[in-house]
């Protein structure tokens, strides 16, 4: 992965001030490229979780896209990201239709949940913008902004040099989605999966070849798997590499 993203949301509590932390760094060059807590006013743990990943995409974005390694503590935003939970939420739906967007610029993300104590730089982010009530940008430009970031911190080594692992199984959409698609991708293009989910895809249909056990019998037997998209209902086919 080219970027590692720590995110972190945190509230302190109901109708209460929030935060998001946020920390990318360039795993190629070994470079902190945003830094930033951002003050939330009120706002619950799980809208803050979600405002901490659209921050850091917005970051990743401006510093040119790439893959990335997403590091988050929230359980909730992770299994709805992947499809394991629904969103019932009102106030969530519209933070994940734009984290999908976000994503579709990138060209392959994994997401890793870890335990908190992980995570605690993010949160100390999150908690200097409670604190001081408003926007703390320790390294680079505010996320919401346009143009690249190119301040450094200390970090650790780079990872290059690894090869590319062989993807698991390949996806198509096989017909172009309709209009309850938030993020239609073309019909006919292979989309590799495995390790990472591939960039330029919706998140809706990851998340219906994911949640397919399918997907994975298919690939391992070396036929083709075909399923409905959850979203759009666009049929999609699932095959070996």
């Amino acid at each position: 992965m080219d970027h590692e993203l720590y995110i972190h949301g945190r509230s302190s509590g109901e109708g209460e001030s929030a935060g998001a932390g946020v920390w990318v760094r360039d795993a190629v060059r070994g470079e902190v490229i945003h830094e930033a807590g951002y003050y939330l006013h009120e706002a619950s743990a799980d809208v803050a979780a979600y405002q901490s990943l659209i921050r850091a995409l917005q970051a990743l974005a401006a510093a040119g896209s790439g893959t990335a390694r997403i590091h988050t503590d929230s359980v909730t935003l992770a299994r709805q990201l992947t499809g394991q939970w629904p969103v019932r939420s009102e106030a969530l739906r519209p933070l994940l239709e734009k984290s999908q967007r976000l994503l579709l610029a990138v060209d392959g993300w994994l997401l890793r949940t870890i335990a908190p104590a992980e995570n605690s730089h993010a949160d100390q982010l999150a908690r200097a913008a409670i604190e001081a009530r408003e926007d703390v940008v320790r390294i680079g430009q505010a996320a919401s902004e346009p143009g690249p970031a190119s301040s450094t911190a200390p970090s650790a080594a780079p990872e290059g040099g690894d090869r590319a692992p062989r993807p698991w199984f390949t996806a198509a959409l096989l017909a172009e989605p309709n209009s309850a698609c938030p993020a239609p991708p073309p019909a006919g293009k292979l989309f590799p999966f495995g390790p990472s989910i591939p960039g330029k895809l919706c998140l809706y249909a990851a998340q219906t070849v994911l949640g397919s056990g399918q997907a994975f019998i298919s690939a391992s037997a070396g036929s083709e798997a075909r399923m409905c998209c959850i979203r759009c209902g666009t049929r999609i086919a699932v095959g070996p590499p």
